[in-house]
């Protein structure tokens, strides 16, 4: 196994902060202060330049690099190092009163004004041409500096895209290409309900509230559109950095799984690294446990983009943020990084170094507050994380070796979220992703998030939750991967449509239902005061016995092959299955009629993983709360972290010799875990 280090320059677990030395041009004194303090942090890797637009162009073709060349010069002499953001995620005014047509057009069609962040037209030439220019100026400035060693595209690219006339003919000219006819793109939004078949392209607008909202296929492809019309922007913003930079990898920093409107995916295929902003609200009310699981769950999203390769986590707050207002309670800062660093993270990044003094973001976490010294808690913790972070070079590198998948695919997503169907309180597709994930979670057993369009081959299980749209090519590869051994969880509203959101005239699952060898009827979604519950048959072949709760959905299959493995307890489908599984080949695919309540679930993947030979992280038992995750390195070793989500001391008993990676010392025998704390162990081969 490779390590896959995110620049060879620096091969180390990268620690720092989003750092904005063109706010304090008329406070030199503080240059030379915060270096002393990064270096106290042990930081090693600063973003910057993120919003810097003005300071770097203050006028039309008008460069001062002067300051940042001095950031460049005493980062150099300090060991220290650049991730180097291209300015595109703001623009200063000057920008939009000379070229107003890069101002954003909203769905209403009205133009903005001036200001906020992304309020800008991704089609615009202008805007491009201005981008390429300010970008090569960097990229020739800064080639070849010590310091460089990473480009940040942009910041939190949007999805809302952009309605003005030129993004309008943009979009025209996509559709032309993807369906070469009109009457070929009137059939696949099926443009006769309601009577609104286009005669000319000119006719075709974006969706609009003022306007057409109902066509499922034009709002599917609108989203297709921003997607790639953001791609093309990003590739218009690398190629400079790649001309005069080869060897520097590009990032841009991504929101979780957000925005809806923006595949995700596609944006990563364009990326050297894929990096990604976290803020989970730790102490809601939700529980730190389950606030600690949907954030891995989006690590394991974000690790997955690039088919498990190290991640970095580009931005966290070391404290508290502006919107959620409870601070982190002592030992969570270093908990929450090293989570991340076990998920698949190279990198522990804050926003923000030193807190603005000034306008939106002036009261959001920061390393260095406002009273501008180390001696506060917030440092103090990061750091501790930062002397742990150094221990941790070794886990540079190292892989996450998943043999489980869970499909969790954007144009689905799209798909599900405009069909008028199912209970409107339970129809987040990502809400069904996270329960399926969670069983997984607590058993330590690595996992990846994928797209349709992945490679299905290295993985012993894959599941697939509400598989409702299914592109061309899917259900061949499916068939492939179970025909030579690979088992496959489906669930309800599977199958229903194709690509372009028009229903299959096969009966549910469509083409999956030779492959499930079910059909699905019909589905009857609960209200929130219903409930219903299945019981498994006995000697079944999971050995799984009882009772389980099901809530919110229950389909109305019928076996045509398939073992049903649990049964209805109530209703007019009293008795019908609920469970099924379909042998295929070699393998096997279980299909969930229901949605079954988090015990069942839990119980359900238990089975599979022990049947299938899928190995938890470790051995250790481990009490409620407690999570373990493990990194493999070149040479096999194991990197395992074992992590305490709840607010008391835990004891556990390491059945094996490890080392402490903190420390250097052996570990085995009785261990107790405090709040909120975290052992790092290595073991090698």
């Amino acid at each position: 196994m490779d390590l896959n280090f995110t620049n060879p320059k620096l091969p180390v677990i990268w620690h720092g902060g989003d750092y904005n030395p063109d706010q304090w041009l008329d406070y030199p004194e503080i240059l030379k202060e915060d270096i002393r303090l990064m270096k106290k942090a042990k930081c090693n890797v600063m973003s910057i330049g993120i919003f810097a637009w003005s300071a770097l162009e203050p006028e039309d073709g008008v460069y001062k690099f002067d300051w940042l060349d001095r950031i460049f010069d005493e980062f150099e002499k300090n060991d220290l190092y650049i991730d180097l953001a291209t300015p595109s995620g703001a623009r200063p005014p000057w920008l939009t009163s000379k070229y107003p047509e890069v101002l954003r057009v909203d769905a209403e069609r009205r133009r903005h004004l001036f200001g906020g962040r992304h309020n800008h037209c991704f089609t615009s030439p202008e805007y491009r041409k201005k981008i390429r220019v300010i970008n090569e100026a960097l990229a020739k400035r800064y080639a070849g500096r010590k310091a460089l060693i990473l480009w940040h595209i942009s910041n939190e690219l949007r999805g809302e895209g952009c309605h003005c006339p030129l993004c309008q003919q943009a979009f025209r000219e996509f559709l032309k290409a993807r369906y070469g006819s009109l009457e070929a793109l009137n059939k696949a939004w099926w443009t006769s309900f309601w009577s609104h078949v286009y005669t000319a392209w000119e006719q075709i607008e974006s969706p609009s509230p003022i306007g057409e909202n109902r066509l499922h296929g034009l709002k599917i492809d609108w989203n297709r559109f921003v997607t790639a019309q953001t791609v093309d922007f990003i590739k218009n913003e690398i190629a400079p950095l790649r001309k005069f930079t080869p060897d520097v990898p590009i990032t841009t920093n991504f929101m979780g799984n957000q925005p809806i409107e923006l595949n995700l995916q596609k944006l990563a295929d364009s990326l050297d690294i894929v990096s990604w902003d976290s803020y989970p609200p730790w102490h809601s009310a939700k529980g730190d446990f389950e606030i600690a699981q949907h954030t891995a769950m989006l690590h394991d999203l974000t690790r997955s983009f690039k088919r498990g390769k190290p991640f970095l986590m580009m931005e966290s707050t070391p404290s508290i943020t502006n919107f959620q207002t409870k601070q982190m309670r002592p030992g969570m800062q270093k908990l929450a990084s090293i989570l991340a660093v076990a998920s698949g993270s190279d990198s522990v990044i804050y926003f923000q170094w030193r807190k603005s003094r000034g306008s939106a973001e002036k009261f959001h976490g920061a390393v260095v507050g406002h009273e501008g010294h180390e001696n506060t808690r917030t440092f103090k913790d990061v750091a501790e994380t930062g002397a742990v972070l150094e221990m941790l070079k070794p886990v540079t590198g190292s892989l996450v070796d998943s043999k489980t998948a869970i499909i969790a695919d954007w144009e689905n997503w799209w798909g599900i979220n405009e069909c008028q169907a199912l209970n409107r309180e339970h129809k987040d597709y990502w809400e069904f992703v996270l329960h399926h994930h969670k069983p997984f979670f607590k058993m330590g057993i690595a996992t990846d998030l994928i797209q349709q369009e992945a490679d299905f081959s290295h993985y012993k299980l894959i599941i697939a939750p509400m598989l409702y749209m299914l592109k061309p090519g899917v259900t061949e590869r499916l068939e492939t991967f179970v025909s030579k051994g690979g088992t496959l969880v489906l669930s309800f509203w599977s199958g229903l449509v194709d690509e372009n959101d028009l229903c299959f005239l096969s009966g549910a699952p469509g083409p999956l239902r030779k492959l499930a060898g079910i059909w699905a009827e019909e589905l009857d979604s609960l209200y929130n005061e219903d409930s219903n519950s299945m019981t498994f048959s006995n000697k079944n072949s999971l050995g799984l016995v009882g009772t389980h709760g099901i809530k919110n959905y229950c389909e109305v299959i019928h076996s045509e092959g398939a073992e049903v493995l649990a049964s209805y307890d109530s209703d007019y489908y009293k008795g019908m299955p609920a469970l099924t599984v379909n042998k295929f080949g070699t393998g096997q695919v279980y299909y969930l009629a229901v949605n079954g309540d988090e015990d069942f679930l839990f119980k359900f993947h238990s089975a599979l993983s022990e049947k299938l030979g899928l190995f938890a992280a470790t051995s250790i038992r481990l009490p409620e709360g407690v999570i373990a995750k493990k990194r493999i390195g070149a040479n096999g070793e194991e990197f395992l972290f074992i992590m305490n989500f709840t607010p008391v001391s835990q004891s556990i008993i390491i059945d094996k010799m490890y080392q402490n990676i903190e420390n250097g010392e052996s570990e085995n025998g009785p261990k107790t875990i405090p709040p909120y704390g975290v052992l790092c162990l290595a073991s090698h081969p």
